[in-house]
């Protein structure tokens, strides 16, 4: 008894269109150690007043004055994405760093 094996097509590899993100410059406040975004003219702790930007560069050249006057770490740029005027974080690192501490001290 032989059993029929039906062939597979072929699977045609499809190019993903590149979406270029938003994207946001994230930080640590030093002594506080709390969330900020840069929002163009300084550093806020919420998400939607952060300014968003294609490219990356621009951000961080105009982030440069404010980051020397004030105490900052772990400078990143974030993917961001719009939906219904929400701006939402694409990264699962950052949609928990976005709701506040994981541990509670004290």
């Amino acid at each position: 008894m032989t059993i029929a094996i039906p062939k597979r097509p072929l699977r045609r590899r499809v190019k993903k269109e590149k979406k270029n993100y938003n994207l946001a410059l994230t930080a640590n406040h030093l002594f506080s150690g709390k969330v900020v975004y840069f929002t163009g003219s300084g550093w806020a702790n919420l998400l939607h007043d952060a300014a968003l930007s294609l490219d990356g560069d621009s951000l961080i050249s105009q982030a440069q004055n404010y980051i020397k006057n004030e105490s900052f770490v772990g400078l990143e740029l974030i993917k961001i994405d719009k939906l219904y005027n929400q701006l939402i974080p694409l990264t699962t690192k950052e949609k928990i760093r976005l709701s506040g501490p994981s541990i509670i001290y004290n």
